[in-house]
């Protein structure tokens, strides 16, 4: 199954979705929503197994807590839990994603409460319920877009943000390690994967490579969309390439995800150079560094005055297909 988590304009909800692969084909059952107030911020999804996953977001109107509830499918429904606070304070853009090898939740999330901070916390799911550690500060300076990630060949999460306050807006990354034993985190020194102005950083785990790809917009290169392999080890982060142009147009609201049989980084975005039409592209990792084709494919096309946003992308392992979600102006 593959869950999408959006803002439903005709209800102002946040809700969810199960949808259903059959060969090129996707059917979707009903919503169920999360959130029955207004969804003004992003909210991100990772599954925990057992058909269960968690989605993450911010609360509506004050208190802006961060919230989250463990959502059960069934078929082509989806129950969800109680909501529970993971952080009560302001919360910002935030990411959430899995670790396997602790089963624990690990949210990232940027701390309005605390100058823009950015933090992760740990949680540990059973049944419906989880329990939450103390948050650890990954970043003591503004901090925002900020993703997750979890690596699972070096039991590591890999959160990748922009430095706003502390490193003149610069794409960074940087590694974690968490303690099943307390549920906490602990974190390396953050690494500049971009020297320059970084836009919605994206991370992607290729387990064929062990290597992390991560996918971004460069506003100081006309935002152009590139990506940049990067290698962990321990609680270090290193770029042993220098980062590749996969499209050299503006490329706005990016998404990316890894298809484990082909092997392959699948990117989307809007390409504002192409009347802002959808577009996909898949790259191939080889050693340190990362290729792409010389062109790319058009999933829908649009134009600059209705343009395609808020992609969302993800693998479909049984049936072997990427799903791409989007907003059709």
């Amino acid at each position: 199954k593959v869950v999408i988590a959006y803002y439903d304009g005709s209800t102002t909800q946040g809700r969810a979705i199960v949808g259903t692969v059959s060969g090129t084909n996707i059917t979707f059952g009903s919503p169920s929503a999360f959130l029955t107030q207004y969804l003004d911020s992003n909210a991100s999804v990772a599954f925990v197994g057992s058909g269960k996953f968690v989605v993450t977001y911010r609360n509506s109107g004050s208190p802006y807590y961060g919230r989250v509830r463990v959502g059960t499918i069934s078929g082509d429904s989806i129950s969800f839990s109680s909501q529970q606070t993971f952080y009560s304070g302001e919360v910002g853009s935030q990411g959430v994603t899995y670790d396997s090898a602790n089963d624990r939740i690990v949210i990232a999330y940027k701390d309005g409460a605390n100058s823009d901070h950015g933090k992760a916390v740990v949680g540990q799911v059973s049944g419906t319920s989880i329990t939450f550690g103390t948050p650890s500060t990954f970043n003591s300076a503004q901090t925002n877009y900020v993703q997750a990630l979890y690596d699972s060949a070096n039991s590591r999460v890999v959160i990748v943000y922009r430095d706003d306050g502390g490193n003149s807006d610069l794409g960074t990354a940087v590694v974690g390690q968490v303690n099943s034993s307390n549920n906490t985190i602990s974190f390396g020194t953050p690494s500049t994967f971009n020297s320059s102005n970084t836009n919605r950083p994206i991370p992607v785990y290729d387990s064929a490579n062990d290597k992390v790809v991560i996918v971004y917009q460069d506003v100081a290169n006309s935002d152009y969309g590139k990506a940049i392999v990067a290698e962990v080890s321990g609680t270090s982060i290193s770029y042993p390439s220098s980062a590749v142009t996969f499209n050299s147009n503006a490329s706005y609201y990016i998404g990316a995800t890894y298809d484990s049989t082909n092997g392959k980084v699948v990117i989307a975005y809007a390409d504002w150079g192409n009347s802002m039409h959808g577009h996909a592209i898949v790259g191939e990792v080889s050693g340190t560094s990362i290729s792409f084709p010389s062109s790319s494919t058009t999933f829908k096309t649009a134009s600059q005055s209705s343009p395609i946003r808020y992609i969302g992308i993800t693998y479909d392992s049984t049936n072997n297909k990427v799903v791409i979600g989007y907003r059709n102006d």
